[in-house]
């Protein structure tokens, strides 16, 4: 028989793998160098990234504020900009981008939330179809990039509707629908 802490575990690390992998799809903060000296300053990296999510999605077992949840991205993307020490600087690009933090903390939120292991998540991860569909739905007042990649702190702030209750349960619904009509 599996003990439930080792199922949790393994969701856990599941979630991390694809929550980082999906943000590091199009929007990649290494630089073009190869080799075993970069491999390990990535690894050390997503790792330290890997923690940083853990941490703070902590705090979701209890409901959070969209408020609360902008300074967790804020600082989730300030501490990994810091997090890369100046001899590995050479294997990543000059800064790690919002966007990437944004993307990252939020998917880590919705599978724990999934898992019921959180409540709802505030927010929901930014895509491309997610964006577009949303930003018809509520246009924000100000302009915001069609790309979520180049999205920047200030323009986040922009999709932010009060008047839409549970965004994360809309998202998920928006994202099973979208996904099963692109199947067929």
């Amino acid at each position: 028989m599996i003990l439930p802490d080792k199922m949790d575990s393994f969701l856990d690390s599941q979630a991390l793998q694809s929550s980082l992998r999906a943000a590091l799809r199009q929007n990649s903060p290494y630089s073009a160098k190869k080799g075993k000296e970069a491999n390990s300053a990535r690894s050390r990296f997503r790792d330290c990234w890997k923690q940083l999510l853990r941490d703070r999605a902590r705090a979701y077992r209890s409901e959070k504020s969209w408020g609360n949840y902008y300074r967790d991205v804020c600082q989730i993307q300030k501490k990994l900009c810091t997090a890369v020490p100046k001899k590995d600087r050479k294997y990543f690009k000059k800064e790690v981008r919002f966007s990437l933090a944004q993307k990252s903390f939020s998917l880590y939120l919705k599978y724990r939330w999934c898992h019921g292991k959180i409540k709802e998540p505030p927010f929901f991860p930014l895509d491309f179809v997610v964006l577009n569909k949303w930003r018809r739905i509520h246009p924000p007042k100000g302009k915001v990039l069609n790309r979520w990649t180049q999205i920047t702190k200030d323009q986040f702030r922009l999709l932010h509707n009060p008047k839409e209750k549970n965004p994360a349960r809309w998202e998920l619904a928006f994202w099973n629908e979208w996904q099963r009509k692109n199947e067929e």
